[in-house]
């Protein structure tokens, strides 16, 4: 046989080996690939196909010798470097993993799959943003890159930009129909903003057979809808995998719709699975996490709360880190800013009382205020309004304001009036006829002393409960906006303290115009604090506040469910079940003197 005819039998014979490989067969592709290492000693081909073999089949150690076997080889390849870094993160290494494809993406720059294999590195690492960089650069490279599309979608849906995300992942599914994953993962966003029905039709709607992961979304969607037995029909036929958390959440939703028995093993397969499964979505993750928490916190099970509490925090910590510097600073700036002298000598021209200003904490009771006084036939309630933070931008109040503050001409006065009139024009088009309005963004108590300086009639709410309980109440959820001081418990009692700190210099600067309402107070007396905040508010007596919970209005916080009850104390003292895990919270309250260390516990 001639030297061209005998290569050509080999390369025969190595295609077949690949195909076996393609197909499946990791132990015959595995012997055969060895084989060429006589057969082709010193070619990269036979130890990057031998790497490939043994990854599929586990083998993580071996596979990482056989890629850096084949990278000596072949140092200009990048198909070595890229199995390399594979092998790298398959066995738990995934910042080596981000070194090796850093080191690939310098001999092809332009090459997407490597930027898309880098993000996906890097979210292993613990990097989520540095991640959406990588799969951002990838779909640059690469317009249309279906992989890279569902990633910045969960991207987008991780910092509360869900709509966005569902946008992005709509476009893309109509051009590409087929495409099994952007079917999917637009499903599970809609199932994730609960709307299963619309996420049923996106799959109902998919031109080819839903492959397994679509008809686990299929099955959450069915269980979200109340058709548990249409859900348990799919699950049944396939196979029962403890290492997928898309499965084992399935299962864990129809444990708690339909199989009550089962529910306490689903549920720790699915925790177990959102530790393990790094190829689930961050959102799938968190979202377990969190809704695991609820499960055992209801059956008063603290250790495993606790724990997939803690992990639910940790996976956002990085992506919402919070600074106690910076906000000190900020708390400190608006002590000194805004006093007495000042908000009297420069206070706005207009005397309109309709704006009412409800602040707090979140959990604080700011829902349950707003809800009592919208029902009043003369208050409107706008809800969490994010106008004031952003006039507070607009008017430079870190930087320009404080100038102006402490100026003498007539440039304040312009600037106060201006700010004030835009503000209130945009206000009273939300409801023309209310005699008050309702702001109840909680977080514009940073801003008190400017809206006591800019409408000099506006009232203030300030709802405040116990630091202990708000505190638990907001770790043990996940809030679908920015609040990176609760990932850390510690760090929510710091913030918790400074809170209470600039609400005590504002009830100082200008406290007849603060009504401070304990959130027991509604409980314990809710007829005689009602007609005291009425009073306040110069409103008369309306039946219908009394009714509350009957009064139908758009409710978008984490207290919509409450707020459609009468009156209860389920929520007070519930931090007391857990004392034990709130302790780091607990000793930054009393390290900031928010609370006695007496009544620690």
């Amino acid at each position: 046989m001639s030297g061209a005819a005998h290569d050509a039998v080999l390369q025969e014979r190595f295609a077949v080996a690949e195909g076996w490989l393609s197909a499946g067969e990791t132990g015959r592709a595995i012997a055969e690939f060895r084989a060429f290492y006589q057969l082709w000693p010193g070619h990269f081909l036979p130890p990057l196909r031998l790497a490939e073999g043994l990854l599929a089949a586990g083998q993580t150690g071996q596979a990482i010798r056989e890629a850096r076997r084949a990278m000596t080889r072949a140092p200009d390849q990048i198909a070595p470097r890229s199995v390399y870094a594979k092998a790298l993160l398959a066995a738990g290494q995934p910042e080596r993993a981000c070194e090796a494809l850093a080191a690939a993406i310098q001999l092809a720059p332009r090459d997407a799959s490597l930027r898309y294999q880098l993000g996906q590195a890097r979210q292993r690492a613990g990097r989520p943003r540095d991640a959406q960089a990588a799969f951002t650069r990838a779909l640059r490279l690469q317009p249309g890159m279906a992989d890279a599309l569902i990633e910045i979608a969960r991207g987008l849906r991780l910092t509360y930009r869900d709509e966005a995300a569902l946008k992005l992942l709509t476009d893309a599914a109509a051009r590409n129909p087929a495409h099994h994953g952007l079917c999917n993962e637009q499903a599970r966003c809609l199932l994730d903003m609960s709307r299963p029905q619309e996420a049923l039709a996106v799959l109902a709607e998919f031109p080819g057979t839903l492959d397994d992961a679509q008809l686990r979304t299929q099955a959450e969607a069915l269980i979200a809808r109340g058709d548990a037995d249409a859900a348990a029909a799919i699950l049944t036929v396939l196979p029962d995998d403890p290492h997928s958390l898309v499965d084992c959440r399935a299962r864990w939703q129809l444990a708690r719709a339909a199989l009550p028995d089962e529910i306490e093993e689903r549920a720790a397969r699915a925790f177990q699975a959102s530790l393990a499964d790094h190829d689930a979505s961050i959102t799938s993750r968190l979202a377990t996490q969190f809704q695991l928490a609820r499960l055992w916190l209801d059956r008063k099970d603290g250790p495993k709360a606790f724990a997939a509490l803690h992990h639910g925090h940790n996976l956002l910590r990085d992506l919402e880190p919070f600074d106690r510097t910076s906000h000190a600073a900020f708390i400190g700036h608006a002590m000194t800013m805004f006093d007495v002298e000042k908000i009297s000598r420069w206070q706005a021209d207009n005397r309109d009382p309709t704006p009412i200003f409800i602040v707090g904490m979140p959990r604080s009771g700011t829902t349950l205020c707003e809800q009592i006084l919208a029902s009043h036939h003369r208050v409107y309630g706008a809800g969490e309004r994010s106008a004031i933070g952003k006039l507070a931008r607009t008017i430079s109040y870190a930087r320009t304001l404080p100038v102006l503050l402490n100026g003498d001409d007539g440039a304040t006065s312009n600037m106060v009036n201006e700010a004030a009139c835009r503000f209130l024009d945009s206000l009273h088009a939300l409801a023309p006829r209310a005699t008050r309005i309702i702001d109840k963004m909680p977080g514009n108590y940073l801003y008190a002393g400017l809206i006591a300086l800019l409408f000099p009639s506006a009232k203030i709410i300030y709802c405040a409960r116990d630091p202990r309980d708000i505190g638990f109440s907001i770790y043990t959820r996940r809030f679908h906006a920015a609040h990176a001081y609760a990932h850390d418990l510690s760090d929510l009692g710091w913030y918790i303290a400074q809170h209470v700190k600039l609400m005590s210099h504002w009830q100082a600067c200008f406290g007849a115009r603060i009504y401070k309402i304990h959130l027991p107070e509604w409980i314990h007396n809710f007829d005689r604090t009602l007609a005291r905040l009425l009073d306040f508010l110069d409103l008369e007596f309306d039946p219908s506040c009394i009714r509350f919970f009957e009064t139908e209005r758009p409710i978008l916080t984490a207290s919509q469910n409450q707020v459609r009850r009468p009156i209860n104390a389920d929520g007070i003292n519930r931090w007391r079940d857990y004392g034990s895990y709130m302790q780091p919270l607990i000793e930054s309250l009393i390290a900031e003197s928010a609370l006695p260390s007496t009544n620690s516990l």
